[in-house]
């Protein structure tokens, strides 16, 4: 027998052994071993998308990239779980219950990666925005995204409303979290942070000379923040009315959103833009106490106060730290309204339609 196959014979036997362990004598890990592999999961994605974003893909093994390899690992690791959960030690399932949505996730995965692969094959390699918007990656994030709220949807059903410990709040926390990640990876070829953004100087120098891209790209820029907003907010409030979550959970999550974004614009400055506004909506949720309160003025005084202390953070740190914005100050001013609109808005309409759902007639049992 070669090296290579006792190697492999070795890693199998050491994963089944690891497996057999966790689902038999430690059950109750198996939530923190999913959010792990989650991490690197999506920290993987992340790599291969850099590598799109910079052109470097072609310069590697071609499919069988390192950043393909990693990321694929990664998926194996779910996708293990999955199957040893769901195949082979079925009697723990009730004590998983939410995490129905990660095993669908990882069958859409196994037919998004086929679809890679022979999509790599006939088109070739995506490069830049190509790999964002490539139809066999839009099947990959869906279903990267359904892994990874398999996390949330567990604690759901785990934990009643009511105050979490950190040891409580961690997975749902990393789960919400991760999903934003991979939102903003989505999102990158609009994302503030991103070419078009308020902190990206080099459009300054060419604003007249073309002054009509500038216009394009500025504006794809704001519809970015406004989705982003958006999402960020409705997450957030999602949270705050289910848990009140430990003093920290948002700069926890600004703080790993703002790294995953770094990945894309080495724009590891906004780290601290970051940090500093998740702290500021760990005081706004502790001063609202939006999860204990029936007040919707509340709920919506969040929602809009939470891109206001977000942006600002974001472009104090720019006209502070780099010197300035090229962005005029009707933009900059009104995209962070935009972004409280955006915010405020999705939480009003998911509000009416919580209201109408509650007056429709039950049927009579």
């Amino acid at each position: 027998m070669s090296t290579a196959n006792v190697v492999t014979t070795k890693i199998i036997s050491l994963g089944k052994r690891f497996t057999k362990w966790l689902m038999i004598d430690r059950p109750q890990l198996l939530p923190l071993v999913q959010i792990a592999t989650a991490y690197v999961l999506i920290g993987g994605a992340h790599t291969d998308g850099f590598m799109h974003y910079h052109n470097l893909v072609a310069t590697l093994e071609g499919f069988l990239s390192r950043a393909h390899v990693a990321f694929y690992l990664a998926y194996a690791g779910c996708a293990g779980l999955m199957i040893f959960t769901y195949g082979r030690h079925r009697r723990i399932i009730p004590a998983l219950k939410g995490y129905e949505i990660s095993w669908y996730g990882v069958l859409l995965f196994v037919v998004g990666g086929v679809f890679d692969y022979v999509w790599h094959g006939i088109y070739g390699i995506e490069q830049n925005l190509e790999g964002l918007v490539s139809p066999s990656h839009i099947i990959l994030e869906i279903a990267i995204a359904m892994i990874i709220l398999g996390g949330l949807a567990w604690a759901w059903h785990k934990f009643p409303p009511g105050k979490l410990t950190w040891k409580q709040a961690f997975i749902p926390l990393s789960s919400a979290t991760l999903f934003l990640a991979a939102l903003n990876q989505f999102m990158s070829y609009a994302h503030p942070q991103g070419s078009a953004g308020p902190s990206y100087h080099v459009y300054s120098q060419i604003a007249v000379e073309n002054g009509w891209a500038v216009y394009t790209a500025t504006g794809l820029a704001l519809v970015g923040i406004i989705v982003v907003t958006a999402c960020m907010v409705a997450v957030m409030t999602l949270l705050s009315r289910r848990w009140q979550l430990p003093f920290g959970s948002y700069a926890f999550m600004f703080f790993l959103i703002s790294v995953f974004v770094s990945v894309f614009y080495d724009s590891q400055i906004f780290i601290i833009s970051g940090v500093a506004a998740g702290i500021g909506a760990d005081i706004l949720a502790a001063v609202l106490k939006i999860q204990a309160t029936n007040s919707r003025l509340r709920v919506l005084l969040f929602a809009g106060a939470v891109p206001l202390i977000y942006y600002s953070a974001y472009y104090a740190l720019i006209l502070g730290l780099l010197g300035g914005t090229w962005w005029s100050t009707h933009l900059w001013v009104g995209s962070i309204v935009f972004g409280i609109l955006a915010s405020v808005g999705i939480i009003a309409f998911g509000m009416l339609w919580d209201k109408n759902e509650a007056a429709k007639p039950q049927p009579l049992s």
